[in-house]
């Protein structure tokens, strides 16, 4: 839970070298673009007559990185790199999602939030789900009952197609943890993070808007935590359940054309419409992962 001041979240966030997230990975090239961004930003903002406010103070609104996402070209590696690099060291402040409902709801603009593994295993025959990645800062989504490490091990439920026959989308790019913010007796508002995160499906022509259920979101703060969707509070009131995925808005043009005046009747049933049902992984992206029609994507590395 964080609180808030005004309309804005400020949070620090600090690095604990002995925690396994956020980790470092030798000759991860997102890992590296990051840092290298970050300590950039610091050596200018921490110049003479430069005051901590200055660092911490917004320099993209969440409305100007949506409209940036509407025009990158998510085939290309380093574009969707400094497109996510963009929300660290512009200081984007969290996204309105839903303002005119008690709780409202925002998404965080911390993208690496979403449970993946993202290290080899320390053995080569230790059992692992990892996976290098081919086109860092895109994710692919499957059911865990259909990927290929689980369902030889027969684990996972049977997923269940939403009403409206729409599939899950395959490669995604996150933005964010869906909140709930509330106000207090006093009107001071304060946030509760829910286990969705909102991605983007960089595959569909007009890019809808999907929350994911992370079932392991919470191991990040506790090693092993699992958490199902039935056994957590409504994410909706008034939905039937909560789902695994959902689709929330058909495209990114719909979110900044009414950004900042959505209706929760209108996410709600979306998500009533589109739910699915079944345990999701999220795992690095591979050539094979992505179309046809992009062909062999570049590397970060050819990029430089």
């Amino acid at each position: 839970m964080t609180s808030d001041d005004g309309d804005e979240e400020i949070e620090l966030l600090i690095e604990d070298s002995d925690s396994e997230y956020p980790r470092y990975v030798p000759d991860d090239p997102v890992e590296d673009a990051r840092r290298n961004a970050y300590l950039k930003m610091l050596k200018k903002e921490t110049g003479e007559g430069r005051g901590v406010l200055d660092m911490i103070a917004p320099r993209q609104t969440p409305k100007e990185w949506l409209q940036s996402l509407t025009l990158v070209d998510f085939v290309d590696p380093s574009a969707v790199v400094s497109l996510r690099l963009d929300l660290a060291t512009n200081n984007v402040p969290h996204f309105d999602l839903v303002t005119n409902s008690e709780p409202a709801f925002t998404v965080t603009s911390l993208p690496g939030v979403m449970t993946v593994e993202d290290t080899p295993p320390s053995k080569p025959t230790g059992f692992s789900s990892y996976v290098p990645s081919d086109h860092p800062g895109l994710l692919c989504l499957e059911f865990t009952s259909q990927s290929s490490i689980f369902a030889a091990l027969h684990e996972g439920e049977t997923p269940k197609p939403s009403a409206a026959g729409i599939p899950l989308p395959s490669v995604v790019l996150p933005i964010g943890q869906l909140r709930r913010r509330y106000k207090d007796k006093t009107s001071f508002p304060y946030s509760v993070d829910t286990e969705y995160v909102l991605v983007v499906d960089v595959v569909a022509d007009e890019h809808p808007l999907w929350l994911i259920f992370d079932r392991r979101i919470r191991s990040h703060e506790e090693d092993g935590a699992y958490v199902e969707p039935n056994v957590v509070p409504l994410v909706f009131n008034g939905t039937e359940k909560n789902f695994d995925a959902a689709q929330v808005l058909p495209s990114i043009q719909d979110w900044i054309q009414s950004y900042g005046t959505l209706d929760l009747a209108q996410i709600r049933d979306s998500f009533q419409q589109t739910g699915i049902i079944g345990e999701i992984r999220a795992r690095n992206v591979t050539f094979a992962d992505l179309p046809a029609s992009w062909n062999r994507v570049p590397s970060v590395e050819e990029h430089k």
